[in-house]
């Protein structure tokens, strides 16, 4: 449920924005570690991106008595007769709450190196039914305009597996007999494109339902498929399996009927992927491009503005936020949640593992240098009215540093891969991701840095180092 949340935090996105307002009740990830509370957050940040669509959430359940166990786990609360436990989760709720506003303002997250995109839909593409027998032809794959490959199969079906199902090329077609749940067929060549427009006739002539075309398939476990006249040929939807876990993202009511041919039509760029029935756009849906979840609010009666940010991924990532109209030397007050490991758990005898940590920022320009944890929440708090506009959120996946000695009690040598830049920037992040040293001024014409301990105290430290065109990072302990 945790990775469902992760997947559908933008649901609301694509919303009827003229259709009816919504009440999300009685929702959890059914279970309480930190990775439960890191989707949750994720997923909240999407309600609160929505307001003028979500206008209520509500959370369950709250209280659990740890002398009555119980299997369902998602509870806010723990306690017994004498002791209470405040779960992850809890914490959560309790941060969206502490830091909500009545005016929000649009964000966007861009990544130097996409961490998901690039290989959403990449995989093979097919043809299939379920518990239906069908024929298919006028196969065809487009990349921006150009035709990668056309299938009409006159010379039959050679570049064709059948995965189940009973199929046969006929006469410039492939008809499929059987009725297998699912019937299913790949061509062998995937698909390495990150953009690419998938279209073919469809007609059925019997069984229960309708039509299942596999894209993106990566293995069994992993796939996308849209299914046409599924449950009991009542919903045409778009289903992404997870590691054999499947969840529809994007659907709309609709049937197949028998001996029509239908134009089917799947177009994907980056995280969107439309689908078009007989012309008519019938779904779209949008999934997440990266590991980051944001939202941004302002309270109007305390001039707060308060800056979600949630890494759903399992590395720490580097970041860049630029706030326009900030004075220099403002404060921004920060509360991270995380922990070692995504598996931790406030118990009874041990309830602030994971715990909220608070902490602060002196601004010294416009830009917030940030090192996102990962499996993390966190929240950016500024007192100010001087907010002008506000600048997408830069996150970026670094090269990595070659650094030694490491561990290192005095000084470090900083070796970045390529030699013809010059390192123009030296951000320090503690484990808090708190940026301790800051650099914009850097003199080298080398492709390493002699970095002097100073002040830095024994611990865990990021490394990121700037050049004119690339970053990286990379791991230092202080002894």
């Amino acid at each position: 449920m945790h990775k469902w949340a992760i997947r559908n935090r933008l649901t609301w996105s694509i919303f009827d924005r003229n259709g009816p307002k919504v009440f999300v009740g009685e929702w959890a990830s059914r279970d309480d570690r930190l990775r439960n509370a890191v989707a949750e957050a994720a997923y909240m940040t999407g309600l609160e991106r929505n307001a003028d669509i979500v206008h209520f959430s509500c959370y369950a359940p709250l209280l659990i008595s740890e002398n009555h166990p119980s299997p369902w786990r998602p509870d806010l609360i723990r306690f017994d007769n004498k002791r209470i436990a405040k779960t992850p989760n809890y914490y959560v709720q309790q941060l969206f709450a502490e830091h909500s506003g009545d005016r929000y303002f649009e964000s966007s997250v861009t990544y130097a190196e996409s961490t998901i995109n690039d290989t959403l839909y990449t995989g093979s593409f097919g043809v299939g039914t379920w518990n239906t027998q069908a024929r298919f032809r006028d196969i065809n794959l487009e990349s921006q305009g150009t035709t990668i490959y056309k299938e009409d199969f006159l010379s039959g079906s050679s570049n064709w597996t059948v995965l189940a199902g009973n199929f046969v090329a006929e006469t410039g077609e492939y008809r499929q007999t059987a009725n297998d749940q699912p019937a299913w067929s790949l061509f062998n060549q995937a698909i390495q494109l990150s953009e690419y427009s998938f279209s073919l006739k469809a007609m059925k002539t019997g069984g229960a339902e309708g039509f299942i075309i596999p894209f993106g398939y990566k293995d069994p476990q992993n796939f996308f498929w849209l299914n046409l006249g599924g449950w009991g040929n009542s919903n045409h939807a778009i289903e992404r399996s997870v590691n054999g876990a499947k969840s529809i993202v994007g659907e709309t009511p609709g049937s197949i009927v028998n001996n029509l041919w239908y134009d089917i039509k799947i177009e994907v760029a980056g995280g969107i992927a439309k689908v078009y029935l007989n012309s008519e756009l019938i779904i779209t849906t949008h999934l997440p491009d990266g590991p980051i979840a944001t939202s941004v609010v302002k309270d109007s009666k305390t001039n707060k503005l308060s800056i979600k940010l949630v890494n759903t991924g399992d590395k720490a990532i580097p970041s860049s936020i630029v706030l326009t109209g900030i004075r220099r030397g403002s404060t921004i007050e920060t509360v991270l949640i995380t922990g070692d490991t995504p598996n931790l758990q406030n118990t009874l005898t041990d309830p602030v593992l994971v715990a909220p940590i608070k902490s602060g920022i002196i601004m010294e320009g416009d830009t917030i240098h940030y090192l996102i944890p990962p499996q993390s929440i966190q929240v950016l708090s500024i007192d100010t009215d001087e907010i002008s506009a506000l600048q997408p959120i830069t996150t970026t996946k670094a090269t990595v540093l070659k650094i030694s000695p490491n561990p290192t009690s005095s000084k470090a040598y900083i070796e970045f891969p390529n030699p013809s830049q010059n390192a123009i920037g030296l951000y320090i992040f503690n484990l808090e991701g708190k940026n301790v040293i800051n650099k914009t001024t850097i003199s080298t014409t080398r492709s390493s840095l002699v970095l002097d301990r100073g002040s830095l105290s024994p611990g865990p430290y990021t490394i990121v180092v700037k050049t004119e065109t690339d970053l990286y990072s990379g791991k230092l302990i202080v002894m």
